[in-house]
């Protein structure tokens, strides 16, 4: 069975703080680090392989639905998007979330957008944040150590290195 364009698992709030599902309208952030990239562009470290699989890859949204500004998700971002060596994200980057929900691996959509707004292990919350996970169909299929798991890590990280650079550190 193939995912269909309009997932119900997407459209279906995931969490009651949430102010809403994803629109295919929004932009998806992600912060890049600077050991996540080289002269080619961004590794693809910047997409952990166990947060891919687990559904948990962090992404945020900054629009009116979530009542945050571009300026805002930076500001909120300065205190969360540090390393445990003290390395801070320097590169926020924008992608659609129509082009998330497009990419297509062998014929099956890739990837879920998912209103989650638990941000860490701790449980603390977020309405700006969202997780992007393997679409469920396609998980069922596939290993963590298969070439489409592989596949579908490197396409995420195309898209977030080809995405828009909307924010960088000074």
């Amino acid at each position: 069975m193939v995912c269909p364009p309009v997932c119900p698992r997407e459209q279906t709030p995931r969490d009651p703080d949430s102010l809403g599902v994803i629109g295919s309208e929004e932009s998806i952030y992600r912060g890049v680090f600077p050991s996540d990239r080289n002269k080619a562009g961004v590794k693809r470290s910047a997409i952990a392989a166990k947060q891919l699989w687990n559904g948990q890859i962090s992404v945020w949204r900054a629009c009116p639905l979530v009542e945050t500004s571009l300026d805002q998700l930076v500001a909120l971002l300065e205190p969360l998007l540090v390393r445990p060596k003290g390395e801070k994200y320097d590169h926020l980057k924008s992608v659609p979330a129509s082009l998330i929900r497009a990419h297509q691996v062998d014929g099956e959509r890739s990837f879920h957008l998912l209103d989650e707004c638990e941000y860490d292990d701790h449980g603390n919350k977020h309405p700006a944040h969202a997780q992007i996970a393997i679409c469920e169909h396609l998980k069922q299929k596939i290993t963590e150590s298969d070439d489409i798991f592989i596949a579908l890590r490197e396409g995420l990280k195309l898209l977030v290195e080809t995405g828009h650079l909307a924010w960088q550190r000074q």
